[in-house]
């Protein structure tokens, strides 16, 4: 999916129309938000679409779907006040300023208590391909933090971390995107994160912010040295990251494999090699190659998505256009987790895509005789 120039100035060129209109029909000193709002929407479009060259097709789904959802909010609430400047009667304008009232309302709680409001969720997996020395095993995982959305406050993130305290992970994930694009975004939260047990260990993806590859950086030194430094973060909060790595997690006496696989922004890559005996999981950031994967673990953990911040009801667009966004998926014997992460990015609220944690139960499940 990709927006050319002409498209996005179209598409902006709609997106300031209900502001004109209302600039015309109030008074000027209401209608200026709104026009200050489709400005600055207008101009975040055009200017997604000349720098798409650096970001993937999903990850431009996924902005696309997020920024299309929240501006539509925005332009019912402006429709619902140009009704309210136009309509006649006292009953239409009863209803025009419930509804502008509903939507700005919606707002208003996904910006200062939804994107706050933390869930843990918990999924279990039955599998006969589950050893019994792993029937029980607890996984949580999380993604997505962002922590620059945070404003270097831990007390913020305190009660999501204090859920992956109470959860007593065996294994503990974390699926990418910890910061936006500056490692130094760590700073101040390494003991936060290096306090969260995990009896069998800590491990961690790279996401694509993660990367640092959305800043102009001024020479490839500059950029390796954010990656090192970022590296050397994860180390300290206990987090061991894989890149293209597999490891095997012993479970008393049996073992499964764990795999990491890099965030590539061409796609493709590295793909792990597991005897087929061995329970696999893969940590990916981006759950996209998951369905066309023939090589697929037996379940595979991501996040990236965020829910678009935004679910009604229970679904998210991408959902709708048949994209692993949320949730629980199969095909056969292979499953993918797709947590909506804790943090934000480029719009500051979430309204049904909650914050999320998440407790993966493995189960060994006989087989049938």
């Amino acid at each position: 999916m990709r927006i050319g120039l002409v498209s996005a100035l179209l598409i902006a060129l709609l997106t300031v129309a209900p502001g004109i209109a209302l600039w015309r029909r109030l008074s000027r000193r209401l209608a200026l938000p709104v026009v200050i709002f489709d400005g600055l929407a207008a101009a975040g479009i055009v200017a997604f679409a000349l720098m798409q060259r650096s970001v993937t097709e999903w990850h431009t789904y996924v902005v696309v779907m997020r920024a299309a959802l929240v501006v539509a909010l925005g332009l019912t609430a402006e429709c619902g006040l140009l009704w309210l400047a136009v309509a006649q009667g006292r009953r239409a304008k009863t209803v025009a300023a419930l509804v502008t009232a509903l939507i700005m309302s919606l707002m208003a709680y996904s910006a200062a208590v939804g994107r706050y409001r933390y869930t843990v969720r918990r999924v279990d997996i039955a599998s006969e391909r589950i050893p019994p020395g792993a029937d029980g095993l607890r996984i949580v995982a999380f993604s997505d933090t962002h922590l620059a959305c945070f404003d270097g406050r831990p007390d913020l993130l305190a009660p999501a971390l204090d859920s992956i305290v109470a959860l007593r992970p065996d294994l503990l994930i974390f699926l990418g995107d910890m910061v936006n694009c500056f490692a130094a975004e760590t700073d101040g939260w390494v003991d936060a994160f290096a306090a969260l047990p995990a009896r069998l260990g800590k491990y961690a993806v790279e996401g694509n912010h993660d990367l640092g590859r959305y800043v102009d950086w001024p020479t490839d030194n500059a950029l390796q040295t954010n990656v090192l430094a970022f590296d050397s973060a994860m180390a300290r909060m206990g987090f061991a990251m894989l890149r293209d790595t597999t490891l095997y997690v012993r479970t008393g006496p049996d073992s499964i494999a764990l795999s990491g696989l890099r965030f590539e922004l061409t796609g493709g890559g590295w793909r792990p090699t597991v005897p087929d005996a061995c329970f696999s999981i893969d940590l990916r950031h981006d759950p996209l190659p998951w369905p066309a994967d023939s090589s697929k673990a037996d379940l595979t953990l991501s996040g990236h998505t965020h829910g678009c911040q935004l679910k009604l009801p229970g679904l998210t667009p991408l959902d709708l256009l048949g994209m692993p966004a949320s949730g629980l998926y199969s095909d056969g014997r292979h499953r993918l987790y797709v947590t909506d992460g804790l943090g934000v990015n480029g719009l500051p609220l979430r309204l049904g895509a909650w914050p999320e944690v998440t407790l993966l139960t493995l189960h060994h499940q006989p087989a049938n005789n």
